[in-house]
């Protein structure tokens, strides 16, 4: 009796489990400015949203970031300079092009030729996890609705910070 009511919990765990529906994923605002005005960039960016799985929870997967080159100099983007800013805290950024294991280490420059552009996919450095031989390396959401994305821009002589706001709604 006691395995055939056992039996029965877990199978109404797993039907109250299969039966939640997803939540929908929210939309986003962005909010892109310049420090200095400086206007030697143009900044585009998109946000990806990560649903609760039975390892982690909602929030935050990722940032789509285009950048433009207003000028006829190469510009630089400073990557040891910038930050992801979220729950009151600030991380590097880790840049899709790192090794998992550089995490913790910014990445070199990224160079961009006079009007040209160029695009990143970024995260933060807190959200790269090792989980063993068994799991490897695995990229968590950012359990917040809001980050704030730095970016240090440079051309020449000049040098912009430049801050990207993203707010789930």
């Amino acid at each position: 009796m006691k395995k055939i009511a056992i039996f029965l919990f877990l199978c109404s765990l797993l039907v109250s489990c299969a039966t939640t529906p997803a939540e929908p994923e929210p939309e986003f605002v962005y909010n892109i400015t310049s420090e200095n005005n400086s206007g030697i960039a143009s900044l585009e960016a998109t946000a990806t949203w990560k649903a609760t799985t039975f390892t982690s929870k909602a929030g935050i997967f990722g940032f789509g970031v285009t950048i433009k080159n207003n000028t006829d100099k190469v510009l630089r983007v400073v990557w040891e300079k910038s930050s992801v800013v979220y729950n009151n805290q600030s991380t590097m950024p880790f840049v899709s092009e790192q090794k998992y294991a550089d995490a913790s280490r910014p990445m070199s420059a990224t160079v961009i030729p006079g009007k040209g552009s160029v695009g990143k996919l970024l995260f933060s450095s807190s959200q790269i996890q090792y989980g063993g031989s068994y799991l490897g390396w695995t990229i968590l959401p950012i359990n917040s609705k809001e980050a704030t994305i730095i970016l240090c821009i440079q051309s020449g002589d000049i040098e912009d910070y430049y801050s990207i706001r993203v707010s789930a709604i």
